[in-house]
């Protein structure tokens, strides 16, 4: 059962192939469409389409956005560095993502990303409530 955690899960460690067919499956569309929308300007439609909680949208745009730029790189990069990069786009990219939703999106990589992503999560939201 593909459940909003697991799929979210599978964006913080960078399991994007997970999350590209989750997404294609719910929201009812051919992978290659899914795929097409989710890295160009689509996603929000894919994601609406694809009725997952808007708790998870954020989240699950960085992933996409982080993905996009490592395929513009040519680069393959571990679950440590993707996780550390969604970070970085969490945090530095949407005007749109206050305060109190970036602690949450830094809440669910501490939850979900790679031990060591979890622990930088972790201190950055505790800075960030501090800091309010």
């Amino acid at each position: 059962m593909l459940t909003p955690s697991l799929i979210v899960r599978a964006a913080c460690l960078g399991e994007i192939l997970i999350v590209e067919r989750a997404l294609a499956h719910l929201a009812d569309m051919p992978p290659q469409r899914a795929q097409l929308l989710m890295y160009r300007n689509g996603f929000k439609s894919l994601f609406g389409k694809s009725g997952l909680p808007g708790t998870c949208y954020w989240i699950l745009k960085a992933a996409a956005d982080v993905e996009r730029d490592v395929r513009e790189e040519q680069v393959h990069i571990g679950r440590e560095t993707f996780g550390r990069r969604l970070i970085e786009v969490l945090m530095t990219r949407y005007e749109n993502l206050g305060p109190s939703e970036c602690a949450k999106n830094l809440e669910l990589m501490g939850r979900y990303g790679e031990e060591r992503v979890k622990a930088i999560a972790r201190r950055l939201k505790a800075d960030m409530l501090r800091a309010a």
